[in-house]
Parts: C-alpha cells; sequence; structure tokens
C-alpha cells in the first residue's frame, strides 16, 4: 500500500484501519531493540502441501483452552 488508507467494517461497524508500512521505520525499531533476524530457522518443507487426511478433519468444537 502506496499511503492509502482501508477501513474493514462488519454490520456497518469499523472493526479495523488498515493503513501503508514504513518498512524502514519497523527496521530501525526492531534494530534498536537487538533483533538481527526475523527468523532464525525455516524447515526446508514449510510450504509443502498439506496431507489430505489433515484437510478432512473436522474443526475443534467448543473453546479451546488458553495455553500461558
Amino acid at each position: 500500500m502506496q499511503g492509502g488508507k482501508f477501513g474493514v467494517t462488519k454490520d456497518l461497524k469499523t472493526v479495523a484501519k488498515l493503513t501503508g508500512i514504513d518498512w524502514d521505520a519497523g527496521e530501525k525499531f526492531l534494530r534498536n531493540r537487538g533483533v538481527t533476524t526475523l527468523f532464525s530457522n525455516v524447515a526446508a518443507d514449510f510450504d509443502a502441501p498439506l496431507p489430505e487426511d489433515f484437510l478432512l478433519l473436522p474443526l475443534p468444537t467448543g473453546r479451546v483452552p488458553h495455553k500461558s
């Protein structure tokens, strides 16, 4: 996005506002906090297709417990 602003609405109410990203400011923010790399390790098969049985499993029902 180049300077654009967008609103996301649900039932005519704004639920999110999206704006462009200042990548230079983001990199500076991370550098100032000692972050030198975003990903230390990416698995070789991270983009491999999911197995078919994974896609056929039903979604869980009820509330998922929060892990702390």
